[in-house]
């Protein structure tokens, strides 16, 4: 367990990044004594576990704290409710949310619609021959 140690902002193998300190403790404060009250910080890799006492129906807690966490980082997290792995009591898990690769350029757009357009044709082509008994892959006569 790794409590209380944590990256600066350095990404793990999954594409995610650590959690800074400071935003550990703006997490801290998306709990409540009406939704889930953390008695315990866990730091694995990758993400932050918190112990507690729920409060309250699961769903209901979960959308309250999604919303009170989208509300402080925006999309930069993603939480959930689970069982723990000793007790089955519920705990939240918050995680970096995973990094889309870089959007495509123009270039790389125009080259895939361009191979897709040809792909089309092509097809098009070779199967409105066929209906003619035209075979394009014969020896042509001459």
């Amino acid at each position: 367990e790794n409590s209380g140690k944590f990256d600066d902002g350095e990404e793990d193998a999954g594409g995610r990044s650590e959690i800074s300190p400071e935003d550990v403790s703006s997490i801290r404060l998306i709990f409540g004594s009406e939704t889930f009250f953390a008695t315990e910080v866990l730091s694995p890799p990758g993400g932050l576990v918190f112990r507690g006492n729920l409060r309250g129906e699961p769903a209901v807690t979960l959308s309250k704290l999604e919303e009170r966490l989208s509300n402080r980082f925006g999309d930069k997290y993603t939480i959930c409710l689970a069982e723990g792995e000793d007790d089955l009591k519920p705990v939240v898990v918050v995680v970096p949310a995973l990094r889309d690769s870089e959007p495509s350029s123009t270039r790389q757009r125009q080259t895939a619609v361009a191979a897709l357009l040809a792909c089309v044709i092509g097809c098009v082509c070779r199967v409105g021959y066929g209906l003619f008994g035209v075979d394009m892959l014969a020896n042509p006569q001459t």
